[in-house]
């Protein structure tokens, strides 16, 4: 993880990220609507939320509508600070992560998300976010880029990072992460992975 790299991008790079190179205000808006869809499947809309990775907080904000509380964590001050700015709920909470492991109890969160954030890991730092998200939260819904995704426009390898990094076959998700689903997210194929309350 680098937050040196994260820490100077603007809204406009975090659009990109999300979005793809053409990227603009509406297609970051109707991204945003279609991963929510998604995200409602698995949750219950309720209860104490983590977006690990929440970057400028777009999908934070969207989770505080009607969650009891939602923390927006992300390794890049800049981004929080962005998202602060911005965020209108009184029911947020911002936490920089400087190392792992978060300051939190076992299971404080009832729900965790992490989105658009494991393909910018390398898969040791992915595996080790994970098992701390597993740790915090009693269920979960993780997204991966899916291995063979064509003309990947999202996620771009930082400097000296291997672009194999950016994709997971199925094989490489370990079952004890729990179920997994591929998604067509326009036109980019991701994994979902869900794990229920136990």
């Amino acid at each position: 993880m680098n937050p040196e790299y994260w820490d100077p991008l603007t809204f406009d790079h975090a659009m990109r990220m999300v979005v793809g190179m053409d990227c603009d205000l509406v297609k970051f808006t109707q991204s945003t609507e279609r991963h929510m869809a998604v995200i409602n499947r698995y949750w219950d809309g309720k209860g104490r939320v983590l977006d690990y990775g929440c970057g400028i907080g777009r999908l934070t904000r969207r989770l505080a509508l009607t969650a009891d509380e939602v923390v927006g964590a992300d390794i890049s001050q800049g981004m929080l600070n962005y998202a602060r700015e911005v965020a209108r709920s009184g029911n947020t909470k911002w936490y920089l992560i400087e190392g792992l492991p978060i300051l939190y109890p076992d299971k404080f969160f009832d729900f965790g998300l992490c989105f658009l954030v494991l393909e910018h890991l390398n898969k040791a730092e992915a595996k080790a976010v994970v098992d701390e998200i597993r740790r915090l939260c009693k269920s979960y819904l993780l997204e991966l880029s899916a291995f063979g995704n064509p003309n990947n426009t999202i996620a771009k390898p930082q400097a000296g990072f291997p672009a194999s990094n950016l994709s997971w076959s199925q094989g490489e998700i370990p079952d004890s992460w729990g179920q997994v689903n591929l998604w067509d997210d326009n036109g980019l194929n991701r994994w979902l992975v869900y794990r229920g309350p136990e």
